[in-house]
Parts: C-alpha cells; sequence; structure tokens
C-alpha cells in the first residue's frame, strides 16, 4: 500500500486550506532538522542511497524535482520529505515527531 501512495504522491493534489498548509510547513521544518533526513548525513547507507536514487528519479519524470528539495527520510525508506509531509490522512512520521490526523 505504502508504494501505491509514494506513486500518486507526485500528481497534482488538491489545494489545501490554510490550517493544512501550516500542519505541512511544520511537519517539514521537524524534518529539515531531524538526523535522518538525508540532507543531514554524512553517510548514507547503499539501500538507502538507491531508494533515495529512485525517489529522486520519480521526481524528475513527474515534473516535480522543483520542489522536491527538502531531502528523504532515511528512517522510513527515503521517503521524499516534501512529499511524506503533504500526506496528512496517512503518513507518521516514524520517529514519532508528528502523527497522521
Amino acid at each position: 500500500m505504502g508504494i501505491i501512495r509514494i506513486l500518486f504522491s507526485r500528481k497534482k493534489k488538491k489545494t489545501q486550506n490554510k490550517e493544512e498548509e501550516k500542519q505541512i510547513q511544520e511537519r517539514i521544518k521537524e524534518c529539515l532538522k531531524c538526523p535522518y533526513n538525508s540532507l543531514n548525513m554524512e553517510k548514507i547507507p547503499l539501500n538507502k542511497r538507491i531508494l533515495k536514487f529512485l525517489s529522486d528519479l520519480y521526481s524528475r519524470i513527474m515534473g516535480k524535482s522543483n520542489v522536491d528539495n527538502k531531502g528523504n527520510c532515511t528512517a522510513c525508506n527515503s521517503c521524499s520529505v516534501y512529499f511524506k509531509a503533504q500526506e496528512l490522512e496517512f503518513e507518521d512520521c516514524p520517529k514519532g515527531k508528528w502523527k497522521k490526523l
């Protein structure tokens, strides 16, 4: 089920209201500080680098690479932080920093 969400996460979403947008931005702020964000790691394990590469490639193919620049969550198999934070009803932080609604 997670793979399907990842595939559809790059599709155009309905516009969020201001409260949802605020929650998304708060999630992204937490993720940018997290030591499990690929941007904050000095050495990324090979399996996570491969998944990150595939995620980045998929973002480029879908034309979303200009917004997908927040790093990848290596705690959950290298999901894109930008798109993971937008899944308000489905995604939890694997380290407990935020919960799904």
